[in-house]
């Protein structure tokens, strides 16, 4: 990638300004020229020197910009990102990527036939402490993911931010399931069971998310010994009033926890006690999306003889599973048991 590679950001939310300070720490050579929002105040964040468009078909229309990062609401994920290959860009594409399977598939198709990458930016699997954990897990046979967040308030109502976000599992479903995948990219996952819970009042998807998968370990042969298989369980909550995300893992060989809002990995030393092994600098969202954008870097030099190119390989497998617990929580308003919301 030369000196010349310019990126434009759409959309300059929150995670708009996580990739701006992202590009900052990773070190690429890649030069942030313009970004677009509907909300002109948010020029204040951006760079000095940096365009700013209100209408993204301005931003599109320059034909020296080489990638776009999507991060408008995630209703909007689709038509954006369907532009910006349309108009021959690279797309860095924020989670979740589409609301539908059936979409995700069509802006496959749509980078394959332009021959340009489409990233799916799973930050959560960049964290500091993922990398360092893998050092140290062996033979794990069970996971266990909880991803809370305080998007119900003291008054018991859904935050604006809530409600942009649809829903504990919608927002953070995709974050664990890239994690766990991170830990075990090559073994084959499953969905066993999805638990969803909701109430009347509130104008989302669901407030809580439980999910339990199971994945196989790649074995010769077709049958799986069952000393070979393991489970996960992710629960994403509102309801604790906690801004928490941690996993662990059990192994033959020893048990951990990855404490990715505090950057942290400790080992269980003993019955009650977790020595820590690791803790990462900086602030935590600015290491992921470093990492993010240099992940995008290897992308974008494998994808030199434009051939089209969807990447990471693992976020395709994180959504296959994502919407396969969806389509079951889907089933499960249609036969009425969350009918409540109706």
């Amino acid at each position: 990638m030369s000196e010349s590679t310019k990126i434009g950001i759409i959309g300059l939310g929150h995670s708009g300004e996580f990739h701006i300070n992202g590009l900052k720490q990773a070190g690429l050579p890649m030069k942030l020229v313009s970004a677009c929002d509907v909300n002109p105040e948010r020029r204040l964040a951006l760079p000095e020197g940096v365009l700013f468009f209100e209408d993204c078909r301005s931003l599109l229309s320059d034909d020296s910009l080489d990638t776009v990062v999507v991060a408008v609401p995630y209703g909007e994920h689709y038509s954006v990102a369907s532009q910006a290959l349309e108009a021959g860009k690279n797309v860095i594409l924020e989670k979740p990527a589409t609301e539908t399977e059936s979409e995700l598939e069509e802006l496959v198709q749509n980078a394959r036939d332009s021959k340009r990458i489409l990233f799916l930016g799973l930050h959560a699997a960049y964290g500091l402490e993922i990398e360092e954990a893998r050092k140290h897990i062996s033979s794990p046979f069970a996971f266990q993911s909880n991803f809370y967040d305080p998007y119900i308030n003291e008054e018991g109502e859904i935050t604006p931010e809530g409600i942009s976000l649809r829903g504990s599992w919608t927002d953070s479903g995709i974050n664990a399931l890239s994690v766990l995948l991170s830990l075990l990219p090559a073994e084959k996952w499953n969905v066993l069971d999805t638990m969803f819970s909701n109430l009347p009042q509130y104008d989302v998807d669901e407030i809580r998310g439980t999910v339990t998968l199971g994945f196989d370990k790649i074995e010769r042969g077709s049958y799986t010994p069952l000393s070979k298989r393991g489970f996960a369980v992710i629960d994403t909550d509102w309801t604790r009033g906690e801004n928490h995300k941690s996993t662990r893992v059990f192994g033959s060989e020893g048990e951990w926890v990855i404490d990715h809002s505090g950057q942290r990995v400790l080992v269980k030393s003993s019955r009650e006690n977790y020595f820590p092994l690791f803790t990462a600098p900086g602030n935590r969202m600015t290491n992921h999306y470093a990492g993010l954008l240099r992940d995008f870097h290897k992308a974008y030099l494998l994808n030199s003889s434009e051939r089209g190119l969807v990447y990471p390989r693992t976020a395709l497998e994180a959504y296959r599973l994502f919407f396969k617990a969806k389509s079951q929580r889907d089933l499960l308003m249609v036969s009425g048991v969350r009918v409540l919301k109706d």
